[in-house]
């Protein structure tokens, strides 16, 4: 269970108390993507589980919100139809050939202002990339720390300011 202090989004209701079973839970389509990408990481569910939200997000190019909602799954029901989906991932894995890479793995950022270029085109923006954890957002962008650390110092010559979430006040 992820002990980070951020609360979990809720659910919209209990599928056992409306009388749904388990094998008729219907996943969000942004929970199924987020188990189809952790079947290509060794132990991949666990890691979901047990790492920082902020850091399987970054890996898995997924928004923290939704790695908690997982973990929310996991830790209470629908826990059978995720560990039923990600086994149907893993397998999807294991008979198909392996996607083609997407331009992002081929092409990663070199400089701050490819950086920059790149979350402007993220859909985390560049919001994500002044307020996150620096080294989760060089793990997002695929750059070293002091790069994306040159990035925020430009964007700040620029006016961009990192906004302050409501836990920081």
């Amino acid at each position: 269970m992820k002990t980070n202090g951020s609360e979990s989004a809720p659910r919209p209701e209990d599928d056992l108390a409306a009388g749904v079973s388990p094998r008729d839970v219907e996943l969000p389509p942004e929970i199924l993507d987020l188990l189809e990408k952790s079947a290509a990481v060794p132990h991949g569910l666990a890691f979901v589980h047990c790492a920082p939200p902020e850091c399987v997000a970054a890996a898995l190019g997924v928004h923290p919100d939704t790695v908690d909602r997982t973990c929310d799954c996991l830790d209470h029901e629908p826990r059978g139809a995720v560990i039923r989906e990600f086994t149907r991932a893993l397998e999807r894995r294991r008979t198909l050939p392996p996607p083609a890479p997407t331009e992002s793995v081929v092409r990663a950022p070199r400089g701050p202002d490819d950086v920059i270029a790149a979350a402007e085109s993220h859909s985390l923006g560049l919001p994500f990339l002044m307020g996150a954890p620096l080294e989760t957002a060089a793990i997002m962008f695929a750059a070293h720390p002091e790069v994306v650390a040159e990035a925020r110092e430009r964007l700040r010559r620029r006016g961009v300011v990192a906004e302050r979430s409501g836990d920081d006040a």
